[in-house]
């Protein structure tokens, strides 16, 4: 319960009585200050059951509503105890005033809770939206490194692919600069016998260069042509073996009749070939000069041979 004085501007006993309009018949100006003493006893009273009720009331929003109608009234009652009627008026539009301001201050409360909660929807609203271009910027990204790692993948491969090709050929090239061509007389390809060079070539390493090692690995014979290829430990190469040719050549017995390297070379066939004009030995290095003259960016090792043999091409001449 509220705490508070009882305190009017006039005091009336407890036992209220409001006066009553009488049938007595009297005086204008009588009449006028009976109907204000009356008003007055009664405004009196009135504010006497609002100070009572302002003291019991516990719900603030009704005691406010109380109060304001007390302060209107006991404006009233002022005016008229002291005759003057603006000071009503002046209160009412003070009263008036303050009504406005209250209603203008709640429908700015209003507004504001109002743009608050439009600020909450449009924050919500931007949030999701936020969230929203998260997730598609982040699929966005893992397809970009999903890309980027299947890309390097295939990357990956083909540098894998193109390195074990570039091995393959460097350790094809590395075999060849390995290997020495020896152009034999027909009787040593004949006699010929790859244990017993390979051992006295290294043999002659040994005795003369005090090389203990292997030099040689293998020695092995063509079978296209009376050629004999020696092939060197991968610690040597041919190079070595054409500055040491002196050392190792003896073993052939002078029957070596050139030395190459081991070279590249692809086989072609020359079709329509005048047996006429290149049937002897000799016509074939003629043959090969036609062919290096005529076809420029050709170059033969040696000189050509016939597929058929000379009886089958002497046969071809007869029908021809």
């Amino acid at each position: 319960m509220t705490d508070c004085t009882l305190n009017t501007s006039i005091k009336v006993s407890s036992d209220i009585d409001l006066y009553k309009t009488s049938s007595m018949q009297i005086s204008k100006e009588s009449k006028t200050q009976l109907d204000k003493q009356r008003s007055t006893i009664n405004l009196a009273a009135i504010l006497s059951l609002l100070d009572v009720q302002i003291c019991l009331e516990n719900d603030s929003e009704i005691l406010a509503v109380l109060t304001d109608q007390k302060t209107n009234i006991n404006e009233i009652l002022i005016q008229k105890q002291s005759d003057k009627k603006g000071s009503f008026k002046t209160a009412e539009k003070e009263a008036i005033s303050q009504l406005q301001n209250q209603v203008s201050s709640l429908e700015k409360s209003v507004d504001k809770k109002f743009e608050t909660i439009l600020e909450s929807i449009k924050s919500s609203q931007s949030t999701t939206n936020s969230w929203a271009q998260i997730a598609a910027q982040n699929n966005q990204k893992e397809q970009e490194q999903q890309k980027a790692l299947a890309e390097k993948k295939i990357s990956q491969k083909q540098a894998e692919k193109l390195a074990k090709k570039q091995a393959q050929i460097q350790n094809q090239n590395d075999y060849e600069a390995r290997r020495l061509i020896l152009h034999v007389k027909t009787e040593t390809w004949k006699n010929f016998n790859s244990y017993n060079l390979r051992n006295q070539i290294n043999d002659a390493f040994l005795q003369k260069e005090n090389i203990a090692n292997s030099v040689i690995a293998s020695v092995t014979r063509s079978r296209t042509d009376f050629s004999i290829v020696l092939t060197t430990m991968s610690e040597y190469n041919a190079d070595f073996l054409l500055e040491k040719q002196q050392i190792w050549e003896e073993v052939f017995s002078q029957n070596i009749k050139s030395v190459e390297k081991n070279t590249k070379w692809h086989k072609i066939v020359v079709h329509e070939v005048s047996i006429l004009s290149f049937s002897a030995s000799d016509d074939l290095s003629i043959l090969r000069d036609e062919i290096e003259t005529f076809n420029s960016g050709f170059k033969l090792l040696r000189d050509s041979n016939w597929l058929s043999s000379e009886e089958n091409r002497q046969e071809k001449n007869m029908h021809l």
